[in-house]
């Protein structure tokens, strides 16, 4: 009966874990293709949607850099209040975090982050998405 429970355990585990992957490797795309799209007179959204990217890779601190930025700018920037959520986010994604810090991939992270951490609002938008499937078949096709 304990082997049967532990092969369900570790099982879990790694269908956790290759899922966790494969988001990671879906988002990483999205911020290399939303990462072309940037240029220093970018409107506000198209950062905010790359700050979003961002946050979903774990790269917390780059994500706060662009929502400072955007808070420090003089321009108009109508979800002001969201904008500070994620900061405050990224500052502190989870309990005992005290600072925005890049994270690498972690998967225990994520674990963590999925029941302790922050609430966060998303600004990616549908064409993100449909852009980065596109993107993703046609790599793969191409192999």
């Amino acid at each position: 009966m304990l082997y049967i429970l532990l092969i369900i355990i570790a099982g879990m585990w790694i269908w956790s874990f290759i899922k966790f992957r494969k988001r990671v490797v879906y988002f990483t795309a999205m911020t290399g293709l939303l990462k072309k799209d940037i240029t220093p007179f970018s409107d506000p959204s198209s950062k905010l949607r790359l700050a979003s990217a961002l946050t979903e890779i774990q790269q917390y601190k780059d994500a706060s850099e662009i929502y400072e930025e955007l808070l420090s700018s003089g321009t108009f920037v109508p979800n002001r209040t969201e904008i500070m959520t994620n900061l405050e986010f990224c500052k502190s994604p989870i309990p005992g975090i005290k600072e925005a810090k890049n994270i690498n991939y972690s998967w225990w992270h994520n674990f963590i982050l999925i029941r302790l951490g922050r609430k966060r609002f998303n600004f990616l938008t549908e064409e993100d998405y449909l852009n980065t499937n596109s993107f993703l078949r046609n790599y793969m096709s191409g192999r």
